[in-house]
């Protein structure tokens, strides 16, 4: 008799095992992002108060739409890149505008 019950015990034990195990996913990844060279990236830090008021507003005066999020540029060719502003436009299409520091686009 209890081998009848030990069964079915050990079968939702495995089962539930295995549950949680899918719902894990896989392994942790390394969180480093890269460019599309492989090189690391460095994080951007995000624009705050009167930066990134100025940083919007010139993006949206170049695209129109509205901006979404806006970082210090630190991963881009561009040496004169300060800012990117990243903007959704009015028909719906994403775009990244890139900004010396004086807020002048340099880049869509």
């Amino acid at each position: 008799m209890k081998k009848l019950i030990a069964l079915p015990m050990f079968v939702v034990l495995a089962l539930v095992g295995a549950s949680l195990a899918l719902a894990a996913g896989p392994g942790k990844k390394s969180s480093a992002k890269t460019t599309p060279t492989g090189v690391p990236r460095t994080p951007e830090t995000p624009l705050t108060a009167d930066t990134l008021t100025k940083a919007e507003a010139a993006a949206v005066a170049k695209v129109g739409g509205t901006a979404d999020f806006a970082t210090a540029e630190t991963d881009g060719a561009n040496s004169a890149a300060a800012y990117e502003v990243h903007v959704t436009k009015a028909d719906g299409t994403h775009v990244t505008v890139v900004e010396d520091a004086s807020f002048a686009v340099l880049a869509v």
